[in-house]
């Protein structure tokens, strides 16, 4: 009886499609703790850096962060307190998009200073014979060089037709320093 359970099993086994792409440097990128915790810094929007392969990482901090701001020049990030973070994109010297994170909702501060901010999840099959939700983390930092480490994890999991689908990435893209942050004006 367990061989053809198993044997009836089989085509489901192979019918699963997996898709894992882990850039290994975002596994091992240093933390500056002391830098990420006073962080107070204007960072290109443009990365300098950033895992290529089947699936990329972000190549702006906006697009990292879901902000309706790829185009800005640069993102300012100010790390308030231990329980919030604001982010200010600008371009032209102009605030175009901000975003302030706060612990408990859509921030979470590790012990050695990292700060993982959430993505909102997403659920759809648009036009397809397909249904899929994904959703992930950026986790920002500075590292070790002084630059901006952004650290995406995603994941996603659905069906096409029949046939399950399971997608998951860890990606890093690095970013520049511009210059310290001017101190904070609250409009």
């Amino acid at each position: 009886m367990n061989f053809s359970r198993t044997l009836a099993a089989l085509p489901l086994l192979l019918a699963l499609s997996a898709c894992v792409s882990i850039d290994s440097r975002a596994l091992r990128e240093e933390v500056d703790a002391v830098a990420t915790k006073d962080l107070r810094a204007a960072f290109s929007n443009v990365s300098f850096y950033r895992s290529q392969g089947e699936l990329m990482a972000s190549d702006s901090i906006a697009e990292a962060l879901d902000a309706p701001a790829r185009g800005a020049d640069q993102a300012y990030i100010w790390r308030l307190s231990d329980k919030a973070v604001l982010v200010r994109f600008i371009t032209e010297g102009k605030t175009v998009y901000e975003r302030v994170y706060r612990e408990g909702v859509d921030l979470k501060t590790l012990p050695d200073q990292r700060m993982v901010l959430s993505k909102k999840t997403e659920c759809g099959g648009h036009d397809s014979p397909g249904f899929a939700c994904g959703g992930g983390t950026a986790t920002l930092f500075v590292d070790s060089n002084g630059a901006l480490a952004i650290v995406e994890s995603s994941g996603a999991a659905g069906a096409l037709g029949f046939i399950p689908l399971v997608i998951y990435a860890k990606h890093l893209a690095l970013f520049g320093r511009v210059q310290d942050a001017p101190p904070l004006k609250l409009d």
